[in-house]
């Protein structure tokens, strides 16, 4: 990192105007946002369905067992099914990420119809920053932190400005770039929170109190913090 990546910044908002912010958009359209998340979750629970009848049908038509050489009949629909649930995923991130874009104005119809052209490169792009990511973390883990920081906004970048891959990288950086410090101390809090929820989770010895924090977990504290990531780069571009 250079010098100017490391200054301490001046012009980031605080950490509880960001939470005080991200609550306030999540209140005032929290019905979008869970249908947004929840949408996500009918079809990945359709398509596994799907997916599960198919495989168990060419059993039952093969003889009933999994046998080495009923293997290669099984892949296709595995990976039919993998595909299917990454796609799906990317396209709940992506209507995530622009119904905050729209400050929770829209129809949850309008969300998802324009991710369809950004899934490829959504997928591209996470995958290019996962690798360089896990590739820092087994170098001396401190790249991979830093990796973290420098390319945290690339997916919002795509979606709200249309650039992926390393260009949305680069530009993730730059927006980065002299506020290095007062990022990494506001992620880590926001890493904090939603490791402290699912250590509360596993913790607890009830199922029904389990279910309810997952609950209170997916529907509200992801999307609130997805928010908070978003107004830390609007924040970070606006004074890149």
């Amino acid at each position: 990192m250079s010098k100017s990546d490391l200054k301490t910044p001046t012009s980031l908002p605080g950490v509880g105007q960001l939470i005080s912010d991200s609550i306030d958009l999540y209140k005032s359209s929290w019905r979008l946002f869970l249908w947004v998340i929840l949408l996500p979750i009918l079809a990945t629970i359709v398509a596994v369905i799907v997916i599960g009848a198919i495989i168990a049908t060419i059993l039952a038509v093969s003889g009933g067992e999994v046998t080495p050489a009923r293997i290669p009949l099984l892949i296709p629909p595995a990976i039919v099914g993998l595909l299917a649930l990454i796609i799906i995923n990317a396209l709940g991130k992506i209507a995530l990420i622009k119904a905050i874009q729209l400050k929770g104005q829209a129809k949850v119809r309008k969300l998802f119809k324009p991710g369809w052209p950004l899934v490829t490169k959504y997928i591209i792009l996470q995958l290019i920053v996962g690798i360089v990511i896990l590739v820092g973390f087994l170098l001396l883990v401190v790249p991979g932190i830093v990796f973290s920081i420098w390319f945290i906004f690339s997916s919002i970048i795509l979606v709200v400005e249309g650039t992926g891959g390393t260009h949305a990288m680069r530009r993730s950086k730059y927006y980065v770039r002299g506020k290095f410090w007062g990022i990494l101390g506001r992620i880590l809090l926001l890493v904090a929170v939603i490791a402290l929820t699912a250590g509360l989770a596993s913790s607890i010895d009830s199922q029904v109190i389990n279910v309810i924090i997952q609950l209170i977990s997916t529907f509200i504290i992801a999307p609130i913090a997805t928010i908070y990531t978003f107004k830390l780069y609007q924040a970070a571009k606006a004074s890149a």
